[in-house]
């Protein structure tokens, strides 16, 4: 998102294919299970709301601005993405106006 949009908007994070590994975990009785990992996605917005707190796997969430937008700070959006075996990364955008 280049700038903060004036409408309810689609946000969605851009993985990399490879992002989603597939791996191999032992279950209690001791066999092997191959399984694929999913990513999920928590958001958080200084102003505006968003219609889910959580994301999986780069699926969309849309961002509603507030309705009069702060001209004492910056929009702050933060993305934070974590795998279900303990990686993380998140993102920081500062919108000003």
């Amino acid at each position: 998102m280049a700038a903060l949009p004036q409408t309810a908007t689609p946000l969605s994070l851009q993985l990399n294919a490879n992002s989603i590994e597939t791996y191999t975990a032992m279950t209690s009785d001791q066999t092997q299970v191959t399984r694929v990992e999913s990513l999920t996605t928590t958001w958080f917005m200084s102003d505006g709301s968003f219609s889910r707190y959580r994301s999986q796997n780069g699926d969309a969430n849309t961002f509603t601005p507030p309705d009069t937008l702060p001209t004492a700070h910056a929009v702050v959006l933060v993305m934070v993405l974590r795998d279900d075996r303990g990686g993380e990364d998140f993102k920081i955008k500062s919108y000003f106006h």
